[in-house]
This record gives structure tokens, sequence and C-alpha cells, in this order.
């Protein structure tokens, strides 16, 4: 739930509104939902071994880009007094 984390910390630790947070707060419900699709899709679609592999290699791929992003976003709001 790193999206209601950004919401909650933003919230709570930079005391930003909840209208500033808005987005994150949105973002932890749709990837609630999206997270099931996923594994909906993936079950009834990926049943070779191959089809697996290529899955789990999608998703290591995509979770690298998304650590690179959080990397940067905690790099452009880190905080100089601590």
């Amino acid at each position: 739930d790193m999206a209601g984390t950004y919401a909650a910390v933003g919230q709570e630790g930079y005391e930003l509104s909840a209208d500033a947070t808005t987005f994150w707060s949105v973002h932890a419900s749709a990837d609630k939902e999206h997270g099931a699709a996923a594994y909906d899709i993936v079950t009834q679609w990926a049943r070779t071994d191959e089809q697996q592999q290529n899955v789990i290699e999608s998703i290591q791929q995509s979770l690298e880009l998304a650590w690179c992003w959080f990397d940067g976003f905690v790099r452009a709001t880190a905080r100089e007094d601590g």
C-alpha cells in the first residue's frame, strides 16, 4: 500500500491537506482493484512455464522502473532539516 503510505506521510509528516494528497489516496484504492484484476488475468492466461516466466520478467522490469521513480520522488522532496 505504497500510495496509501505516501498519503499518510504527506499529511502527518509534512502537514499536507487531504486535498494535497488526493492523488495518493485515490491511487491506493485503484491499486487494490488493479491488483485483483491482474491476478485474475495472469491465472487465466499465463498457463505455461514460458508465459509465467514472461509475466515474472515483466513484473521485475516494472518494479525496477517504479523504484527509480520512487527514488527520484524521495530525492526531490527530501527535507534538508532532517
